[in-house]
């Protein structure tokens, strides 16, 4: 284990390794995950499990809200918007969602998952986090499609998250995400752990404009909000910023705050 984490510590701190590594980490990515389900069916049962563990050590996601539920006031760097991340981009494409296809497939019988399929946003390389700041020239892609898909997968409730390997500071896919499939999104609720996970943002709620609806707590994946005896009750150390809450809200009841230490 001690030299794994010293040749990811290696990895990392070469910013040339690190975006090899995880440009080919994005082709290999689903016959791997498709290797490792074969193995835990046939061979190993639990391999699965085992895998994703070890594998956390340098495979991980971040939640990133998009920048239409970042209130205008706040001054944010492209690094909380989605969009403006896309657009920095040197290429841009859609794929299929591994998860989904991979849950339909192989257990039909409890996927009740009607969310679309051709929501993944890969990039050309892997690209380190505090480089998203450079103007990288456009190559010709239809934004406004992923756009679209963007607009599209926030009103059906679906987090996004930057999946990132070797480390947390490289990414090389934008995912859309529903709790019922995806991997990286169940393995943080199933173990109520936030970290690496969070956005820069916290929700922070007016309840001056609050109904109690309810509305709000259905599209939150992380236990967050709560109705207790008709009253919406939220629980900040939960929440990961994914700002999901905001789209739902008709009363303007909640905004996406910057999180302290950010």
């Amino acid at each position: 284990m001690n030299r794994l984490s010293r040749l990811i510590s290696k990895v990392s701190n070469n910013p040339g390794w690190a975006k090899v590594c995880g440009s080919l980490f994005g082709f290999i990515e689903v016959p791997l995950l498709e290797g490792v389900q074969v193995i835990d069916k046939y061979l190993v049962k639990g391999f699965y499990e085992k895998f994703m563990k070890y594998f956390a050590l340098f495979y991980g996601s971040r939640v990133i809200p998009l920048n239409v539920n970042i209130d205008k006031s706040l001054k944010v760097s492209p690094t909380e918007e989605i969009l403006e991340i896309i657009k920095r981009m040197p290429s841009v494409s859609i794929g299929f969602c591994y998860c989904r296809v991979s849950k339909r497939k192989n257990n039909p019988e409890v996927s009740s998952c009607t969310h679309r399929i051709w929501t993944c946003i890969h990039i050309g390389t892997a690209k380190k986090l505090d480089e998203i700041n450079e103007k990288i020239p456009l190559k010709k892609v239809n934004y406004e499609e992923v756009k679209a898909v963007l607009q599209a997968a926030d009103r059906a409730g679906l987090v996004h998250q930057l999946i990132t390997v070797p480390t947390s500071e490289y990414f090389y896919v934008i995912c859309n995400c529903c709790s019922c499939c995806c991997i990286m999104l169940n393995d943080v609720i199933q173990h109520s752990s936030k970290v690496g996970i969070a956005s820069n943002f916290i929700a922070t709620n007016d309840a001056s404009n609050c109904v109690n609806c309810g509305k709000c707590v259905e599209r939150c994946y992380f236990d967050a909000r709560r109705m207790i005896n008709d009253t919406m009750h939220f629980q900040p150390e939960n929440c990961v910023g994914c700002g999901l809450c905001i789209t739902i809200c008709e009363y303007r009841a909640i905004t996406l705050s910057k999180r302290i230490g950010f």
